[in-house]
């Protein structure tokens, strides 16, 4: 089983690439980072937990095994 981290998601949650960024005060390419390579600093994750303490990063770990039978599925 492997757990993957849905930065995407986090992204679309925290209102798009502009606004992550903004949380962090970084460039938009900071997100893209994040998306592309699926780490974020735990530095980071703080940031955003005091912006947006509803933010469960939990819900973001996805079981990668499962996600490849959906991916399957759909094509």
């Amino acid at each position: 089983m492997s757990v993957r981290f849905d930065a995407k998601r986090l992204v679309d949650d925290l209102g798009g690439v502009r606004n992550a960024a903004e949380i962090l005060g970084k460039s938009r390419t900071a997100p893209y980072r994040w998306m592309n390579t699926g780490y974020m600093s735990t530095f980071q994750m703080e940031q955003i937990k005091e912006i947006r303490p509803d933010i469960n990063f939990d819900d973001y770990f996805e079981n990668g095994d499962a996600r490849k039978r959906v991916q399957e599925k759909s094509e």
